[in-house]
């Protein structure tokens, strides 16, 4: 499984709801020649407010705020299909191009 830390160091830890601190493992990170990363998570629309899904943004966001990081987190909410002018799907799309 790509969620266990004996295979990947890839993760984050964050502050779940019943208090304790849990492994957080995005589903892609993007890695660019110019050594830019981008953490990307694919969660179910209607999720936007969920405290789990928040606290795992939490966690990570904090990358974006050093200054000579690289790190970019996008979380995309999606139906079974992502359409094409999904917000969060074209600042994927535009940090690969």
């Amino acid at each position: 499984s790509i969620n266990d830390i004996k295979k990947t160091d890839f993760y984050f830890q964050y502050k779940a709801q019943d208090g304790n601190y849990h492994n957080y493992f995005p589903d892609f990170v993007i890695t660019k020649k110019n050594g830019e990363f981008l953490i990307v998570e694919i969660k179910a629309k209607g999720k936007e407010e969920d405290k789990e899904v928040l606290n795992k943004k939490k966690a990570v966001s904090y990358l974006e705020g050093i200054e000579e990081n690289k790190f970019k987190y996008v979380i995309i909410y999606a139906d079974l299909q992502i359409e094409d002018n999904n917000m969060e799907f074209l600042k994927v799309r535009n940090f690969i191009q």
